[in-house]
């Protein structure tokens, strides 16, 4: 995140909550450890990866200038 916000001054809120899921790969990397995810959980975590999907197409769409630009 650190090297993305070095890039682009305009990073969302939204998109650094990518963190989140960091927590969701390890899960998924190491069955059985932590507790299973709720429905709540797993859309939070749907609807965070699709706005970071839609934030970097808007991006690669623009050849990598932001808005602001």
């Amino acid at each position: 995140m650190t090297l993305l916000e070095d890039q682009h001054s305009d990073v969302p809120d939204s998109v650094k909550d990518t963190a989140i899921l960091t927590d969701y790969a390890v899960a998924t990397r190491y069955p059985g450890v932590g507790e299973p995810v709720t429905e709540e959980e797993y859309k939070r975590a749907v609807a965070i990866a699709e706005h970071v999907l839609e934030w970097v197409e808007s991006h690669l769409e623009m050849g990598g200038e932001t808005p602001d630009s």
